[in-house]
């Protein structure tokens, strides 16, 4: 398995990264960040990935983003913040 960390999983494109990971035989999310939702879990946010995240929690917005890329080697970063890169030491 590959872990994924995800910033900005509560938002619409946080979502389709946790749709898309739960479609792929190898990825596994181990760290999801929403700042508007942070405390609640990805299956309650979206029923229909309930069965993929029934208790992923969804973290509050890490910054700086050390404790994602501690958690995983892969970190997209789903926010609107122009310039935002994040790259894993990994």
């Amino acid at each position: 398995m590959t872990a994924v960390g995800i910033i900005g999983a509560s938002g619409y494109t946080g979502a389709e990264l946790l749709r898309l990971c739960a479609q792929h035989p190898t990825f596994q999310v181990a760290y999801a960040s929403g700042d508007t939702q942070a405390g609640s879990r990805a299956g309650e946010l979206y029923p229909s990935l309930a069965a993929h995240y029934p208790s992923q929690p969804m973290a509050h917005h890490p910054m700086p983003v050390a404790a994602p890329i501690a958690a995983a080697p892969a970190v997209p970063v789903a926010e609107p913040i122009p310039g935002h890169v994040v790259k894993s030491p990994m």
